[in-house]
């Protein structure tokens, strides 16, 4: 006869992560933040954006859209995916952001930002890019 024992063990309850969805409204970067011109950032209508923060300071955002990206000095203009997810945790004792990032996830730089290509110009552009899409590698150049 097998004897089964049930062991108690505790659960440990966190606090519930707080989910706020993200704005849809276009967005113009001015000159000098992410390029050498005005561009406009303008997600299509069904996007959806949501930023969940963890008790232990996580900050999630997710991202379901396609986003037109527009230099508007030119009327240029692109369409990314914008579609993953990226999460940044604050590293207090090494003073560091780190952030993980999948799927098509759309990136702009600020002047001074390190990039993958090393820190971002005065325009915010790195050595090729300034707007890039991680997957495709696709980029407004400056």
């Amino acid at each position: 006869m097998a004897v089964l024992g049930l062991v108690a063990i505790p659960i440990v309850h966190a606090a519930k992560p707080v989910k706020t969805p993200g704005s849809t409204d276009p967005l113009v970067l001015d000159t000098g933040f992410g390029c050498a011109f005005d561009v406009e950032l303008r997600p299509d209508a069904d996007a959806k954006y949501t930023q969940t923060e963890f008790s232990d300071g996580r900050i999630k955002f997710t991202s379901n859209a396609v986003v037109t990206v527009t230099n508007l000095s030119n009327g240029k203009s692109i369409r990314l995916k914008d579609r993953g997810s990226l999460t940044q945790e604050y590293d207090a004792a090494a003073n560091d952001l780190l952030i993980e990032s999948s799927g098509h996830t759309f990136y702009w730089f600020f002047p001074g930002d390190q990039t993958p290509l090393g820190e971002a110009g005065a325009n915010g552009a790195s050595s090729t890019s300034s707007a890039t899409s991680a997957r495709r590698g696709t980029s407004i150049r400056t």
